[in-house]
């Protein structure tokens, strides 16, 4: 599988989207700090596409990434 990161899509905060062939690809820098959780602040987002976005291949999905605060 080729996987060309140059056609990735912005869909949140640094989360982009991809699809190759019938294969969803989410690129997300894990060394980004988008600072903690609104809901209890123990989680350091790392990745956020603030709720229900539009993805390639006509999907939608809710993406949050994080790492324990």
């Amino acid at each position: 599988m080729n996987i060309d990161l140059e056609k990735a899509t912005e869909v949140g905060q640094n989360v982009k989207a991809l699809q190759v062939g019938t294969t969803l690809i989410l690129v997300i820098d894990t060394t980004v700090d988008l600072g903690p959780s609104k809901s209890s602040g123990k989680m350091i987002g790392i990745g956020n596409s603030n709720g229900f976005t539009n993805l390639p291949g006509g999907l939608r999905g809710n993406v949050y990434v994080g790492k324990k605060a």
